[in-house]
């Protein structure tokens, strides 16, 4: 699963192996609080993740989210993010 990492002062995309559904969801959660910055500014959803954690198996530790806004949108702008594949388009068709 993708996640955001803060090293040397800017945040870069990494994959990480969350064992636990809870984590799962939240770094779910996380993503749409990234785009909800990107799209308008706002910081209100990605308050929640202040001071948190993910664990990740592959690393076997933890690894908290990245809240400032700044490197934030700074990995936006550096294509650290890729909004388009995270929500994958299905084709539905009638049975009928």
């Amino acid at each position: 699963m993708r996640f955001l990492e803060e090293r040397d002062g800017s945040a870069r995309q990494i994959y990480v192996v969350l064992p636990d559904r809870a984590d799962r969801a939240a770094v779910q959660t996380y993503w749409h609080a990234i785009d909800i910055l990107r799209t308008n500014g706002s910081t209100n959803l990605l308050r929640a993740f202040e001071g948190l954690t993910v664990f990740d198996a592959s690393r076997e530790q933890r690894l908290p989210f990245v809240t400032d806004p700044t490197l934030l949108l700074e990995a936006v702008a550096a294509g650290q993010t890729d909004f388009d594949d995270l929500y994958v388009e299905s084709k539905w068709t009638s049975a009928a």
